[in-house]
Order: C-alpha cells, then sequence, then structure tokens
C-alpha cells in the first residue's frame, strides 16, 4: 500500500511544490512583455505602411498634403481620396523600388502631374531643388491643384514644408522648426535643420516668383 506524502513547507510557508511557479513568474511577464513589443515593431516596419499613408498630413487644408513614401497599396486610394492632382517627390528615382515605380506609373493613369526634385536623404540638397519645390508648391496653390509632397521619410518633406511656412506664411522659425521635427512625421535630423536655418535666405533668392506678391495672390486665394 502506497503512502501520500505530505508536502513539506519552507520557512515562508509555502509547499516546495509551488515555488518554481513563483520563481518563473518574473520570467514570463517578461516574456510576454517582449513579445508585445516585438509585434509592435513588426506591425509598425512591415505591415503598418499597407494600411496606412505613410506620415501622412496637411499642411495648408485640402491643398497641401505631405507624406513619407507611400505603399504600393495605399498610394492610389490615397491619391484619389483627397482629390491630389500634382505630386511633388524629393526622392531619386529608384527603378528597383516597387513603390517609387507604381507612384510614377499610377500618376501618369490617373492624370496627375509628377515632378521630381532630388534632395539628399538627411534634409540637405541643392538650394535650386528647394526653391523649384516651393515654388511648385506656391503654382499649385494659385491654380487650385491639390498637391502632394513627399520623400521617404522626414527630413527632405520636412525642410520644404519649413520653408513654405517661413516664407509663405511667415511662421516664425521656431515654430516651424518644431513642426519639422514633430514625431507625427518622423524625428528630423539637426543636420536638416541646420541646412534650413544656413540657407533659408538664399533659397527665397533662388525662386523666381516673388515672395511678397505671391503671399499677396495667395491671400487673395483664401478669401
Amino acid at each position: 500500500m502506497s503512502s501520500v506524502s505530505t508536502p513539506v513547507l519552507n520557512e515562508s510557508g509555502s509547499t516546495s511544490a509551488t515555488r518554481p511557479f513563483y520563481k518563473r513568474k518574473p520570467i514570463l511577464i517578461g516574456g510576454v512583455l517582449l513579445l508585445i513589443i516585438a509585434s509592435a515593431l513588426i506591425w509598425d516596419e512591415f505591415f503598418k505602411y499597407q494600411f496606412f499613408a505613410k506620415r501622412f498630413g496637411e499642411v495648408v487644408p485640402g491643398e497641401i498634403f505631405r507624406s513619407g513614401q507611400i505603399s504600393v497599396a495605399m498610394f492610389e486610394p490615397t491619391v484619389r481620396k483627397h482629390d491630389i492632382q500634382v505630386v511633388i517627390d524629393l526622392n531619386g528615382f529608384d527603378t528597383t523600388d516597387s513603390r517609387q515605380v507604381n507612384e510614377v506609373e499610377t500618376s501618369k493613369r490617373l492624370g496627375i502631374e509628377h515632378y521630381r526634385y532630388r534632395l539628399d536623404g538627411d534634409g540637405r540638397g541643392d538650394i535650386t531643388e528647394y526653391a523649384n519645390a516651393i515654388e511648385k508648391l506656391v503654382e499649385c496653390q494659385e491654380t487650385g491643384k491639390p498637391v502632394l509632397v513627399h520623400a521617404a521619410g522626414a527630413h527632405r518633406t520636412g525642410g520644404v514644408v519649413a520653408c513654405y511656412r517661413m516664407l509663405l506664411e511667415d511662421l516664425p522659425a521656431e515654430k516651424a522648426y518644431k513642426e519639422m521635427c514633430s514625431t507625427d512625421y518622423g524625428e528630423v535630423s539637426k543636420v536638416a535643420c541646420q541646412f534650413i536655418s544656413t540657407n533659408i535666405s538664399r533659397i527665397s533668392q533662388k525662386n523666381s516668383f516673388n515672395v511678397a506678391s505671391s503671399k499677396r495672390c495667395l491671400r487673395n486665394f483664401h478669401r
């Protein structure tokens, strides 16, 4: 006849059978937290922008929009939803990037004007290209064409938008930089901010349009 052993209580009053679970509990909690963090990172990196336009936002409601490089799945729905008629692309063209190829082909199919003003990935670049991009933004507003300006992430788009804000809307530099560095659109490097700060006057002089007359024109357009 087998005997039933009685659990032995340790000094804390718990049994030796239950003690291992309590030892493992912090490990289990840590494992769950790591799984949640990993899932969030995977969603953000690989799946999020298949359902949402990357860093999409309005600069001037209904007129000027900004974003990162929009995925193949979201480009056409996004431009249709906002009736975008002009796209300003600040990337260099990479024929191996399916998102860029799709953007060019879809724009052509939908009759959307597509312009490319190449800037460096860190937000610096040819100030003439900066000036041309801003000039095209103004032209789109004056002709009533909703326009999307974008690059791959944050630096170039943020730089062009900041210049537009300061030159055409007289937004104080600190507020323009604050928007430029907003985490809603991705963190912008100090290099990009310094480049804009150093070159904003030169960029304004490169524009073929007159800043003062363009301001008056836009004010009349918005009345």
